[in-house]
């Protein structure tokens, strides 16, 4: 033989002066049809109970020795030059086509067809080589030491575009499906991103809606042996650099779509769970649960922060900020419970401190509920009150905790001519006056005077009685009409307001001569009540016994 052949294509290199006679049929057999393959040729290869290996074949002056079809049988006349691969075959194990590699390299348009589940690994001899799912078109190339995808494997169906990861007949877990960005190996070059997109609408004729994305978990199996679960959609931001503090893991952003028309409001983003299967049984509907993640087991990690925040007014004159609305499910049947809102803060671990829910408007804190059950009004978050206190409205402000019944500090009646109590809340509806053995140094009556900035000295309605004797008065609210030097008074006087700032007047007091007074009266103050003075109506005898305190409520 007067010809060699080539290296990649085992193309007839035939030799000066030779095949006098015979040359058309060389170059025929040998060259033009290897072309006519190698560029647009097919063959049929059946991949099923083995590997399957590809040869280079050559032609002669008499026979081409091109196969249609290879299968596992017939390695030496399994005819590599092809540009297309056809497989086909129900493997029944992971297989591999075996191509020459840098004794041949080329590029091959491979149809997997096959069938059976398992993975198709096209290589050389020597080599890793990519690896095929059933279904997948894809491009291979020789990249100098291996076989890779020139283009990635696609499965097209309709409009749609499908990306299947490998399935396993009978016991085996199903291969995953990973969707990945490029890894960059340029230094501060950023790793590449992975977008999925919505196809376009039409922009011409009838207006076309944009194509939706949809992510949905796999669905178990149908087969009645056990209850098994739906696959899972995990999203999950990217890790951060580990070798160094500064790098933040990849943020996990849903948005709403943006709009370009004037006045149209933006996307919204719904998050639903699934109704109950089916709709007419007792089946509950799908949870939705957001779990902020947990701090660092090592130390003493804080746990990732859950915030839902309405959206900004980005107006410049006065635009509206987006309500956030929590609502628990509705019910439509004729006995339906209406669904609950739980905020469940949990208790704190040994000696650390109870989680909180925290509400706060314009950023200042109003108000703090404890994992304990303890409430806290007011910016500082501490004031929780004590055991016995009531909630007491502030009007416009925060409320406070208080006593249902406050003392005030008792006060020793035994010098000057008056006994004064100040700073009583604006809020207050009672005040009990009690007298504990006072007495004065002449016979003035004793009065009670009530104020709003100051003592009021004028104005007052009522008066005293002891037996069939009566007295009134109007510089104040008499209680012992008879008083002599030197005699002990003991009993209590009521103000209780009866509307706005006006306030009436009962009690009843005892005095060691033997004498009773019951008492009555009214007084309208020009505000709110914030003092009350114990005095004669004379208002120049000094007390010298006993003692005087006021409760009020």
């Amino acid at each position: 033989m007067a010809y060699t052949p080539s290296t990649l294509l085992a193309l007839p290199l035939i030799t000066t002066g030779t095949e006098d006679g015979t040359w058309g049929n060389v170059v025929d057999n040998g060259l033009t049809s290897y072309l006519d393959i190698a560029v647009g040729g097919s063959i049929a290869i059946t991949i099923d109970a083995a590997n399957v290996t590809m040869t280079n074949t050559a032609g002669t002056n008499t026979v081409t020795n091109i196969a249609t079809t290879a299968t596992s049988a017939t390695t030496s006349a399994n005819t590599a030059q092809y540009a297309i691969l056809n497989i086909s075959g129900l493997k029944t194990a992971a297989r591999s086509l075996i191509l020459l590699g840098a004794n041949g390299r080329k590029q091959y348009f491979i149809n997997n067809a096959g069938t059976g589940g398992y993975a198709l690994t096209v290589k050389a001899a020597a080599s890793t080589g990519v690896t095929l799912v059933d279904g997948e078109k894809a491009i291979v190339i020789w990249n100098g030491t291996d076989y890779v995808k020139m283009a990635p494997g696609i499965t097209p169906a309709g409009a749609t575009t499908d990306l299947t990861a490998i399935s396993v007949p009978s016991a085996g877990t199903a291969s995953a499906l990973t969707l990945t960005g490029g890894t960059s190996t340029t230094a501060a070059t950023a790793g590449g991103a992975v977008t999925i997109l919505g196809g376009t609408g039409a922009s011409t004729g009838a207006a076309g809606a944009g194509g939706a994305v949809n992510i949905t978990g796999g669905t178990s199996g149908s087969n009645a042996s056990g209850a098994v679960s739906g696959g899972a959609v995990n999203i999950t931001g990217g890790v951060g650099n580990s070798l160094n503090s500064a790098g933040a893991p990849g943020s996990v952003v849903i948005s709403g779509g943006l709009t370009a028309i004037a006045g149209q409001s933006g996307g919204a983003v719904t998050i639903s769970g699934a109704s109950g299967y089916p709709a007419s049984s007792t089946a509950t509907g799908g949870a939705i649960t957001i779990t902020a993640g947990p701090g660092g087991s090592i130390t003493s990690g804080t746990g990732g922060a859950v915030s839902i925040s309405a959206g900004a007014s980005a107006g410049s004159t006065g635009g509206t900020a987006g309500t956030t609305t929590i609502s628990a499910g509705t019910t439509t049947g004729t006995a339906g419970n209406a669904g609950q809102i739980v905020f469940n803060v949990p208790a704190a671990s040994g000696s650390g401190t109870a989680g909180a829910t925290v509400f706060k408007m314009g950023g200042t804190e109003h108000a703090r509920l404890l994992a304990t059950g303890a409430w806290s009004f007011g910016a500082t978050g501490t004031a929780y009150g004590s055991t016995g206190q009531v909630l007491t409205s502030a009007g416009n402000g925060d409320p406070v905790w208080s006593t249902a019944i406050v003392s005030a500090t008792v006060q020793n009646s035994t010098s000057g001519t008056s006994i004064d109590f100040t700073s009583i809340p604006s809020w207050v509806k009672r005040v009990t006056i009690m007298f504990n053995g006072i007495s004065t140094s002449g016979t003035s009556s004793y009065q009670v005077q009530a104020g709003a900035g100051s003592v009021t000295v004028s104005g007052y309605n009522g008066g005293c009685a002891t037996g069939a004797t009566f007295t009134s008065n109007s510089t104040g609210l008499i209680f012992n009409s008879a008083a002599a030097a030197a005699e002990v008074t003991y009993g209590s006087m009521v103000l209780t307001n009866i509307t706005g700032n006006t306030w009436i007047a009962s009690g009843n007091v005892y005095a060691n001569a033997a004498r009773g007074y019951y008492l009555a009266g009214q007084i309208a103050l020009g505000g709110a009540l914030d003092r009350v003075r114990i005095t004669t109506v004379g208002g120049t005898d000094t007390f010298d016994l006993g003692a005087i305190n006021i409760f009020y409520e």
